[in-house]
């Protein structure tokens, strides 16, 4: 069978819907529908159950689904490794990111990784951290550069690039009693949350990593928040700290100098681990290889600068 038709079968077992399949794919909806019915009788089982609108996997369908992805790796290894033999720079690689950091550091490694790959293809996927996941667990990305909260309990191959400490931002004139901390360096004054619990927080949206530890932090200094806003974005965050609307809990790597907030370290230190996580079964090509050590090379830098082209 064409390798086409195996991608036509995972998309349709994805949307769990013809139409939006066909959308994703480029191709028609009754072209679709005519190879679903050809493959179903071909094999003489049902591939999926029909439900009003939604397709689900049969038992056989299940299997046929497994198989089809186990044939796709096995494609893709296969081309890696010929690729990795002939010291070969052309390819492609979907990656995750997140919105946040991640659109920061690709900008800055990515002109980098172009010049000494100047043929590869980099298919970029922008989301927060649980989304990701997902997407590497399902296969539709062979890694993605994440934040956690914590690496246990995660089904997933995954390493550990850093860990990155947080800090509270005040606006200053919250902070007449408290010391300086503008964002000039990377040591700052300490001050607990409790110092600011009259006040109201500006937090990350739930069911982000980051919103995890925000509501730890809280739980452990027995604080229930007066959330002004829930956002997704640290420069947005911090404009509205300097406004005088609130205080936040941000990543360190997010801190920018300004007269008019004060940064400051939590009594407790409390971090994240910056990591990467693989889709099962993924093979390193010299191209991932070198985009990591770049990867590697920013987080470690001085306050996460990329190397200089």
């Amino acid at each position: 069978m064409d390798m086409k038709y195996f991608l036509y079968f995972l998309e349709i077992a994805r949307a769990k819907n013809l139409s939006r399949a066909a959308e994703r794919l480029y191709v028609s909806q009754s072209a679709l529908s005519q190879f679903l019915a050809r493959e179903e009788a071909e094999l003489g089982v049902k591939l999926f159950l029909r439900r009003h609108n939604t397709l689900l996997l049969t038992p056989a369908g299940q299997r046929y689904f497994e198989a089809c992805q186990d044939i796709l790796d096995r494609k893709n290894r296969l081309y890696q490794e010929l690729a990795n033999l002939e010291t070969c720079k052309v390819g492609s690689m979907a990656v995750g990111i997140t919105p946040q950091w991640g659109c920061e550091m690709f900008s800055r490694i990515y002109p980098i990784f172009q010049r000494d790959y100047p043929n590869y293809t980099l298919k970029l996927f922008e989301d927060t951290t649980f989304p990701l996941m997902s997407m590497v667990r399902q296969k539709e990305l062979d890694l993605a550069i994440l934040a956690f909260n914590r690496l246990d309990g995660i089904p997933l191959h995954c390493e550990t690039i850093c860990e990155e400490r947080f800090v509270l931002a005040a606006p200053a004139a919250f902070c007449d009693r408290l010391p300086g901390g503008e964002g000039q360096g990377p040591e700052f004054p300490v001050a607990g949350l409790g110092q600011f619990s009259s006040r109201r927080f500006i937090l990350s949206r739930r069911g982000t990593a980051i919103r995890e530890i925000q509501d730890e932090m809280f739980a452990a200094n027995g604080i229930e928040p007066s959330i002004l806003c829930e956002i997704n974005n640290f420069d947005a965050t911090l404009r509205l700290v300097s406004e005088g609307l609130g205080v936040s809990v941000v990543p360190l790597s997010c801190v920018r100098p300004s007269p008019r907030v004060r940064y400051f370290f939590p009594p407790r230190p409390w971090s994240w681990k910056i990591g990467v996580a693989y889709r099962n079964r993924f093979v390193h090509s010299a191209a991932s290889s070198y985009l990591l050590e770049l990867v590697n090379l920013y987080f470690h830098g001085q306050r996460g600068a990329a190397p200089e082209p």
